[in-house]
């Protein structure tokens, strides 16, 4: 059975390089934003986020033969610290009414050397000792997360400047 080739891309460039580091007790999501605002960064990408947190909050697909694309996303699952935060990526969108979107994934460890993973969600993610970021900044894209039909999720859907 041949599978199908779908893409929506567009073309743009990386801009500036924004490091920082979010103190102890600060929200992921709300530091994350605040260095995007702080710099002027609309769109963006995150290269590194390491560190450590005192509580992890975040979601994992399961399998929902009712939903339109088979799967639905679990429970909040929460976790108590100390978490070892090693791996963060993300990217950095609006809404179609300019509010930040932030649809990051991560990696981290339990107390008991257990790896742990998922989608993070927007609250619930509390700094222990430090979090350091590397943000990249893109230009010439409009990076907006969307209500998508097809799969009735609110996905990434990138568009040049001028098709805005």
């Amino acid at each position: 059975m041949k599978t199908q080739c779908r893409v929506n891309s567009v073309e743009g460039k990386s801009g500036r390089v924004i490091t920082g580091r979010l103190l102890p007790g600060s929200e992921m999501f709300e530091g994350i934003i605040e260095m995007c605002k702080r710099h002027n960064v609309k769109y963006g990408y995150i290269n590194c986020a390491i560190g450590s947190l005192e509580k992890a909050s975040f979601v994992s697909p399961i399998t929902n033969k009712e939903s339109k694309i088979g799967i639905s996303y679990c429970s909040k699952i929460e976790m108590k610290g100390p978490i070892e935060f090693f791996g963060e990526q993300g990217i950095i969108c609006q809404s179609e009414d300019d509010q930040y979107l932030l649809h990051l994934h991560g990696s981290f460890s339990t107390e008991d050397m257990k790896i742990w993973g998922g989608h993070m969600l927007a609250t619930g993610n509390i700094v222990l000792a430090t979090l350091d970021v590397v943000i990249t900044e893109v230009v010439d894209v409009k990076m907006l997360r969307v209500y998508d039909e097809e799969t009735g999720f609110t996905q990434f859907c990138p568009k040049t400047m001028e098709a805005v």
